[in-house]
This record gives C-alpha cells, sequence and structure tokens, in this order.
C-alpha cells in the first residue's frame, strides 16, 4: 500500500497502530478502538475546523476530534461498501449505524457518483448539502479525440486496469484470461492487495505490465492514450 510518512514534516507526531485489509471489518474497529483510545490520552490537541473522512470508521474517530460547533464534517464517498448490498444482519446493522451517523454528524457529502447518492444516501441525507467530485480526469487532461471504428483492426488490444487494486477474483481473472491470449497486452497502474499476484504474472507473461503507482492529475491521460479498454470491476458477488 502507499506510504505517505516521507511526505510529513518533523512537526507532525505519526503513530502507526497497524495495517488494515480491504473488507476485514472486525480488524479495522479493534484499530479504531485504539486510535479513539490514543485521541483520548491526546486531549491537549487542536480542535480542526474541516475533518475529511472517508469510511464508516474514520467518521467514528473524527466525531471525537471535533467540536460540534466549530468543525465541519465532510464525509467522501468514493464507492459503496460490499456491506451496503449485504442481506444479513451484519449488513443492516452497518447500514443502520451508517444513515445514524451521516444524517446526524456529517454536514457534507462528497462523491464521486451521482448513482451514489441515489442509490443509499438519498433517503436520508439532503442533496443539497452534496457535492459530486467525479473520479475522472478533466478533458483537457485526456489525449485528443481520434476517429473509433466498431471493430479493432490492431493484431494487440490494449487493456488497462487503473486504480485501486483490490478487486480478488476478477483481478484473477482478467490475468488468466491475458496469458492465455498473446494479442492482449495489460498494462496496470496502481496499488493495493492484489499487487502479489499482479507481480508473479507480470515476471512470467510479457504481455502483463505493472506499472505501479502513479499520479492521477499527472499520469492519467498518457495512460489512458495507451489502452483501447478499461477494465472497471466490482466485487465478483454483485
Amino acid at each position: 500500500m502507499v506510504d505517505y510518512s516521507n511526505n510529513i514534516n518533523d512537526s507532525v507526531v505519526l503513530i502507526n497502530l497497524g495495517d488494515i485489509e480491504s473488507q476485514k471489518y472486525f480488524k479495522r474497529l479493534i484499530l479504531t478502538i485504539k486510535v479513539l483510545i490514543v485521541r483520548k490520552q491526546r486531549s491537549f490537541l487542536p480542535i480542526p475546523r474541516f475533518i475529511v473522512v472517508d469510511n464508516l470508521f474514520s467518521l467514528l474517530i473524527a466525531l471525537t476530534s471535533r467540536n460540534r460547533k466549530q468543525t465541519k464534517v465532510y464525509l467522501q464517498v468514493a464507492d459503496l461498501r460490499e456491506l451496503i448490498f449485504n442481506k444479513g444482519i451484519f449488513g443492516r446493522t452497518y447500514r443502520f449505524v451508517e444513515k445514524f451517523l451521516v444524517k446526524h454528524f456529517v454536514d457534507k457529502l462528497i462523491v464521486t457518483s451521482e448513482k451514489y447518492f441515489e442509490f443509499f444516501y438519498s433517503s436520508f441525507f439532503s442533496s443539497v448539502n452534496v457535492f459530486l467530485l467525479e473520479n475522472k480526469p478533466l478533458r483537457i487532461d485526456l489525449p485528443l479525440l481520434v476517429e473509433t471504428k466498431l471493430a479493432f483492426n490492431s493484431k494487440e488490444i490494449r487493456i488497462g486496469l487503473v486504480g485501486g487494486l483490490n478487486r480478488g477474483r476478477t483481478t484473477r481473472l482478467l490475468l488468466d484470461l491475458v496469458k492465455e491470449n498473446s494479442n492482449l497486452m495489460l498494462n496496470i497502474h496502481g496499488l493495493g492487495q492484489d499487487e502479489h499476484i499482479i507481480k508473479k504474472y507480470s515476471d512470467l507473461y510479457s504481455n502483463i505490465n505493472f506499472k505501479g503507482q502513479f499520479n492521477f492529475f499527472r499520469d492519467i491521460g498518457e495512460i489512458y492514450s495507451e489502452i483501447d479498454i478499461l477494465y472497471v470491476v466490482y466485487f465478483w458477488n454483485h
């Protein structure tokens, strides 16, 4: 995963309480409790004017660090969590808690797709306090548009896997497809839990290229210009 510690100067106190794997909600809850304990011990820390969080557990931490009158809390929704779709007791409990916290303690929602808001949050959160920040490059950052045709004329079809590499089985299916077809070229940009398996395939097959970390605003135009198909998937059971 990305390590941002090198970008922090000496005036910042950095406390690493552990790593959290995607979808490991119980482990995430344990680490959240640890953070809450540490935050209480450091009650002398200043109250922030703005807090931006991107998940329910970070939101719980934010609520212990804010002053209701002085602090605005922003929740960024870059994706819908798997538990949003879960029909079991754990999923229902998660949705109930998130609805309660968002409705009563979040001032603004930042969503990367209006569909995320419409699907889940619109029933209990006002659209007036929603800011749409789509997860896509500005048009000026994209390569110039060229004429496209229904069929590929090239003997080589270039596929791109770009962003968080944490889709597990669907990533493996793509890797297996590409390794068996020499006319496919796969370029992979990003970081995540699937890195280890991607690196193994990249070392074994010349048509699978792992590029690693990238700067979205600086590099995305060039990345898109080098591919014919962008591979975008969700978790296997949705």
